[in-house]
């Protein structure tokens, strides 16, 4: 494949460019054509071949609007860009929320619609131009529309696309062509209760490689098991390396089973215990075991590929004991690899804070944390 340091001025009717190669050779045209004995008619954009031409539209992709008016043959050469099998994009998010079944319709336009799944994809800024346009090509139109916000956090665009409940699946088909081979940092699922959803997302992330999943909608007191079937398949395929879940009463018949089935997948696990009003504050529950053995369980956990567990346990927070914790600050930072533990809770009145083996090692009234000095 050729690379290419290249400097872009486009002017739409004077047809002036200026290409600098990363060799000390340097191609400057400025006339309006290329004097070609085959072509005299075409412009120096027009004659480049469409891998330096590719070159451009990745670099400078707010061009690829214009330039697709200047010519045929160069809204061609966009549109073999734009549709290109893989696109390698960093997505900062995609935000996946699934409806409940008794919470399908929109009144976000005049007719009712049976919303099942609404996407909302941030892209970055200076990429914005091209995935619209691929969007566009793929996915949108006049039968299907699409919104386009804004991040309240920064200048990304939103774009934001309700399927029905009617929708063909060809159509989450053609979104995931959108984002095949693109990276995305953080994907957020919520209230994915329903089995056709769940079908319908792995559907949409399917090719994409994931670096952070997060289930922000607590997962359900029946069949977690389906869930955690859900969850390993899409860390296996999207190669994500780091999991955030929310859970109220957890049902799986073996809990220790699926931790461990996470911390020999994942190098990072945060999990959250939410209160759940069948589960009693005074008991010592977490993740559906109650008066565990925490310590052998997460020395365990980190034996395997895991290496950042946090656990929040705020509404049980006896989950963990005095003597489980002196056995974790005594076995943790001996292990061969570089760690960090961190469980919140409100308990204990004792207070730690010292470094031993590279390890900051705190412990107060809200937390105890080991965390070696590289993390």
């Amino acid at each position: 494949s050729l690379i290419f340091s290249l400097t872009v001025m486009f002017s739409v009717h004077s047809h002036l460019f200026r290409i600098t190669h990363n060799t000390s050779r340097t191609i400057l045209i400025e006339s309006p054509f290329m004097q070609s004995s085959m072509d005299l008619t075409l412009s120096a954009m027009e004659c480049l071949p469409d891998e330096i031409i590719h070159e451009i539209f990745d670099r400078v992709p707010e061009s690829i609007k214009n330039l697709k008016l200047v010519s045929r043959m160069l809204r061609n050469a966009a549109n073999r860009f734009i549709t290109r099998i893989r696109l390698n994009l960093y997505l900062p998010m995609v935000d996946i929320q699934c409806a409940p079944q008794n919470a399908r319709h929109s009144t976000m336009t005049r007719c009712r619609r049976e919303i099942s799944i609404s996407a909302s994809i941030t892209v970055p800024a200076d990429r914005s131009d091209l995935f619209e346009l691929r969007l566009k090509h793929f996915v949108v139109n006049e039968d299907f529309p699409m919104n386009r916000i804004y991040s309240f956090h920064n200048d990304d665009p939103v774009y934001r696309l309700n399927f029905e409940i009617s929708d063909d699946d060809s159509l989450l088909i053609r979104l995931n062509k959108c984002i095949a081979g693109s990276t995305i940092r953080q994907v957020n699922i919520r209230e994915c209760y329903d089995a056709t959803n769940r079908e319908r997302v792995s559907k949409i992330l399917g090719g994409v490689n994931v670096r952070e999943l997060e289930f922000a909608g607590a997962a359900n007191d029946e069949g977690l098991h389906v869930f955690i079937e859900f969850i390993n398949k899409l860390v296996y395929d999207n190669k994500i390396v780091s999991l955030k879940l929310k859970v109220h009463r957890t049902t799986a018949s073996d809990p220790v089973t699926v931790l461990l089935s996470f911390a020999r997948r994942l190098r990072c696990l945060f999990l959250t215990q939410l209160y759940s009003p069948r589960i009693n504050r005074s008991k010592t529950y977490c993740f559906g075991l109650e008066n565990a053995n925490w310590a052998r369980i997460i020395l365990n956990m980190f034996a395997l590929k895991l290496e950042t567990l946090h656990i929040n346990c705020l509404p049980y927070s006896g989950f963990l004991s005095n003597e489980q914790e002196d056995i974790l600050i005594r076995d943790l930072p001996p292990l061969a690899k570089k760690i960090w533990f961190e469980a919140h809770r409100i308990r204990t009145r004792r207070e730690l804070d010292y470094i031993d083996n590279d390890y900051a090692i705190r412990v107060n009234g809200e937390m105890l944390s080991i965390k070696h000095s590289t993390k």
